[in-house]
């Protein structure tokens, strides 16, 4: 299974401490995500982070979309065509072929337990005049927020965040996306546990979906890798946050051979 960490990079002064978590970080994988926001990006803050990450890293590269496209702005091409200018930029900076969209913030006044609804045609049809010519770069969105709880606040939230990734999902609009969700649910759990592993999976439609683990400290690291992989998941994405990037990256590190000779 491919452990992909992930942090956020949205000023100077978060640069020193991605980079010195991704040091330990390529002892147990040779790709991370960097998200970064479009002022961060147009103020050289993310080619500093190329220049000064290691070499054996690979970067997968993303945007924050909250500034440009929060709350109601889901539904102002101007506002997506902003965020996939930025997209080509980050393509050319760093030669890759899949860039994040994360989307959390920026639709968390739909998705929030009693949040507004959202009308999907119009955030369709922003997504569609917004994307313009940029149909052939590999998406990778992240929608689900992390709502934890059961009944029906639970059920706004996920329903709401699957109607929203069902408009990402259409082949007309991206020709190669699949789903970040950090929060999935499992198959061999009671009750709504494993209810939200399947609806999961039925949103994706056969696109591939990515779990994302909020890493805690008091994780068991090479237990819950073990659980994992026995539901056939091919990859993991690791967001420890960045007060614990550098921790929780020595962690991993640390059970480097474990976790490789699993």
């Amino acid at each position: 299974m491919k452990l992909i960490p992930w942090i956020e990079v949205n000023h100077e002064e978060d640069i020193a401490n991605a980079v010195e978590g991704l040091t330990p970080w390529a002892d147990v994988t040779r790709r991370a995500i960097v998200t970064t926001t479009i002022d961060a990006l147009d103020g050289g803050v993310f080619q500093h982070l190329l220049d000064s990450a290691p070499p054996s890293m690979k970067i997968t590269p993303g945007l924050k979309t909250n500034d440009e496209v929060g709350g109601d702005g889901i539904y102002s091409s101007d506002g997506w065509a902003e965020i996939f200018e930025g997209c080509a930029s980050l393509q050319s900076l760093v030669k890759s072929r899949h860039i994040v969209l994360e989307n959390e913030t920026a639709t968390k006044k739909f998705v929030e337990p009693g949040g507004e609804p959202v009308d999907l045609g119009a955030f369709r049809g922003a997504l569609e005049e917004g994307l313009a010519a940029l149909r052939d770069i590999g998406w990778v969105v992240n929608i689900w927020p992390s709502v934890v709880g059961e009944g029906e606040a639970f059920y706004h939230s996920h329903e709401t965040s699957a109607s929203i990734a069902s408009v990402f999902a259409r082949p007309s609009l991206f020709g190669y996306m699949h789903l970040i969700t950090p929060y999935m649910g499992n198959p061999d759990s009671p009750g709504w546990y494993a209810d939200n592993y399947r609806r999961t999976k039925e949103i994706a439609g056969g696109r591939d979906v990515t779990r994302m683990w909020h890493t805690k400290d008091d994780d068991d690291i090479a237990a819950t890798l073990k659980r994992l992989k026995g539901y056939g998941e091919r990859r993991l994405i690791l967001y420890p946050g960045g007060a614990n990037w550098v921790a929780h990256a020595r962690r991993f590190a640390n059970l480097a051979d474990v976790i490789k000779g699993d």
